[in-house]
């Protein structure tokens, strides 16, 4: 027979909609910020800049995994550096996701102690008991699943939200637009060490990358597709991340 084709288990629009909003989360509000420091155009050419070149590393990563038939991260370093040097990436991604499940947890339970004042009038909530629920409930059965297609729909709901959000930031902007006009003459065009910052933050800002060998299985294995996905979702989350900022 043939050669036998890899199995597609996602499309190029749900494989999109999924690492859209793995790009585009909580740290869109670390944005404004950003360009507060290194101000609006060169602020908005490096984020242009870091998103770009983060875009070519996420299709690297599935070309790397092409070219040496790998599928994981520690598939391609040890092709490349060896077997015995695959456990290095291991505990990388390993301490990386650990502190990346923190800072949600975190988070979460931020948002969580605020809407459940504001909401039900509970005020006080103990952090630790929202933790461990978001961790038992939320965290640790995302970090067991093998397939992010079936999350499709909630992506689309927490892309919905976003969008929601970043509607109402508009809305503010337009109706206080007068007033912030002198502000932002102040901070539209000037270069300073502000831009470092600016820097910093858009760079978080485009990392899903070890998603990336994960949405190249799931596209079959299609540098074309998941090429494709990465250009429609780095440019969705850049439209997003410049107008919200």
């Amino acid at each position: 027979g043939g050669e036998e084709k890899p199995v597609t288990s996602s499309s190029v629009a749900t494989a999109s909609v999924n690492l859209t909003k793995n790009l585009v989360g909580a740290g869109i509000f670390s944005l404004p910020a950003a360009l507060l420091r290194g101000s609006v155009i060169p602020g908005l050419m490096t984020m242009f800049f870091v998103g770009t070149v983060q875009a070519s590393s996420f299709i690297m990563i599935a070309f790397l995994c092409q070219q040496f038939g790998c599928h994981t991260y520690r598939g391609v370093w040890s092709a490349v550096f060896g077997k015995r040097s695959g456990a290095i990436v291991d505990v990388a991604i390993t301490v990386n996701g650990f502190f990346i499940c923190v800072a949600y947890n975190i988070l979460v339970a931020d948002f969580l102690q605020k809407a459940l004042e504001g909401l039900m009038g509970w005020e006080d909530a103990p952090r630790s008991l929202l933790i461990w629920i978001n961790t038992l409930a939320i965290t640790l059965p995302l970090s067991h699943a093998r397939n992010l297609s079936p999350l499709r729909y909630t992506s689309m709901l927490g892309l919905a939200i976003i969008g929601f959000v970043f509607m109402y930031v508009l809305r503010d902007f337009a109706g206080s637009f007068v007033e912030a006009k002198p502000r932002l003459r102040a901070h539209g065009c000037r270069l300073d060490t502000g831009i470092f910052s600016t820097l910093a933050l858009c760079t978080g800002a485009f990392q899903a990358h070890y998603n990336s060998p994960r949405i190249f299985k799931e596209l079959g294995c299609n540098l074309e597709a998941h090429a494709r996905t990465v250009v429609n979702s780095f440019g969705t989350a850049f439209l997003i991340y410049s107008s919200f900022a």
